[in-house]
């Protein structure tokens, strides 16, 4: 065969996609034929003229389930900040419920003392705290009621604006 300007034979043109007359690609495609070659990274794939995106459409799908794992991790981790931040909320509420009852025993017993001095006051009898519960708002207060045969007591205690109040008869 006689060799064309280009140094091809004629008829035995590489099959690659024309660039500059008589200048052929070398990736394997042809524009003319009915399969065409697709490189995606290591993988080749050969795909007919209907599947010309496939390499695309795989593309598509990982980007798509890598979208759907960011989500999951995403909704994860405002789950666990919301279960961390009520943890956190029922823990200080507990604190302050436990040093509500403290105050209402310290209350009790300084209510019994009183009573067992002799005359307890007619008016209410505010208990005097420590500096650190007076800062943390802490008020413990008493209020005596003469009964029949009995003195009923209530205490009101605060703490940190919390406010609970409970009644002993003596």
């Amino acid at each position: 065969m006689k060799p064309s300007h280009f140094g091809f034979p004629f008829g035995s043109e590489p099959q690659g996609r024309r660039l500059v007359s008589g200048i052929h690609s070398d990736f394997g495609f042809r524009i003319s034929g009915f399969r065409r070659k697709m490189s995606l990274g290591s993988t080749s794939l050969t795909t007919g003229r209907g599947n010309r995106y496939a390499g695309i459409s795989r593309r598509g799908f990982a980007t798509l389930t890598a979208l759907a794992l960011l989500s999951l991790v995403g909704t994860a981790l405002a789950t666990l900040t919301l279960t961390f931040a009520a943890d956190a909320r029922r823990t200080a509420k507990e604190s302050t419920d436990a040093q509500l009852r403290q105050l209402l025993f310290a209350g009790a017993a300084q209510a019994r003392q009183i009573i067992a001095r002799g005359q307890p006051p007619t008016g209410p009898m505010a208990i005097s705290l420590t500096s650190t519960l007076i800062a943390d708002g802490g008020e413990l207060v008493l209020h005596f009621h003469p009964a029949n045969k009995t003195i009923i007591t209530r205490i009101d205690a605060q703490f940190r604006s919390t406010h609970t109040s409970t009644n002993i008869e003596q």
